[in-house]
């Protein structure tokens, strides 16, 4: 019996580690993981210099993990594939990181998750950056889909910038870190954009009953969307409980302007100490 079992055990982790990263069970119904080998690729292309490292995990290893340490579920007692690629993934950032004379520290990794749809999946793909001690930025992504590690890569400059009223992983992790390093100018709308925003506003709000009685001020969101006919712009509500908060972008030649509501003021909105309160009156 006894060998019958070490039998199974080994060729499950054969099989595991024919087909690339695989969740098994042990004998004693413990999970492990296994990652195989892919050869990394660290890329010397002179026509994308912000890719520094676009490969798999290069070397095989074997990970036991249990419900307490590695791999938390969901309440259906289902991997949490969201929670598994945040485990496998900072690990080998940092080595691959290391191999180029960059260290960082895992716990200083920014893991988001991209878009998805609302229902159970066994996969994930993750976007993020970590900050080293010279305040240089490394954005990272990474996919997992069931079984597989792929789309690992480390950039130098983020592949996607934030681009005015369109949502992604990768304007969230430059909003984070626009937000951690502050690195800017505190300067405030000039009074031809202040009034550009405000006429905005009202003709935007001046319908809904839900907030066009409330006075507003307005300031400059300080996100650099590299087109100088965009003014972004945040700003407050006065006298509100919930979501008092707000943002948007103005386009001053296509009028492609955006507004939403925030639950807080980004350290990134300049507001002038002398702002006036703007009424929908």
């Amino acid at each position: 019996m006894k060998t019958k079992s070490i039998i199974k055990y080994v060729a499950v982790i054969i099989l595991s580690i024919v087909v690339g990263i695989e969740i098994a069970y042990t004998i004693n119904h413990e999970p492990v993981i296994i990652l195989e080998a892919h050869e990394p690729q660290l890329m010397g292309d002179p026509t994308n210099p912000r890719i520094i490292y676009d490969g798999a995990p290069s070397s095989s290893t074997l990970l036991p993990y249990t419900e307490n340490y590695n791999v938390p579920f969901d309440y259906e007692g289902r991997i949490d594939y969201d929670s598994l690629i945040k485990k496998l993934l900072p690990q080998l950032f940092q080595e691959k990181l290391k191999d180029i004379g960059v260290d960082v520290e895992t716990p200083n990794m920014i893991l988001l998750r991209g878009p998805q749809i609302s229902m159970y999946q066994e996969r994930s793909s993750q976007c993020g950056y970590v900050i080293d001690d010279d305040k240089e930025v490394y954005w990272l992504q990474g996919s997992l889909d069931n079984s597989k590690i792929y789309d690992v890569e480390i950039f130098t400059e983020n592949p996607m910038p934030c681009k005015p009223n369109h949502g992604s992983c990768w304007c969230t992790a430059q909003t984070l870190v626009e937000e951690q390093l502050l690195d800017f100018e505190k300067t405030t709308l000039t009074q031809i954009e202040e009034i550009m925003v405000v006429n905005y506003i009202y003709n935007y709000l001046k319908d809904n009953t839900n907030l066009n009685f409330y006075k507003y001020q307005v300031g400059k969101y300080h996100m650099d969307y590299e087109d100088n006919d965009v003014i972004p712009f945040c700003g407050v509500f006065g006298e509100k409980n919930t979501h008092d908060y707000f943002g948007g972008s103005v386009n001053k030649v296509t009028n492609d302007n955006g507004f939403h509501m925030d639950r807080n003021l980004s350290p990134l909105c300049v507001i002038s100490e002398d702002a006036v309160w703007n009424s929908f009156d």
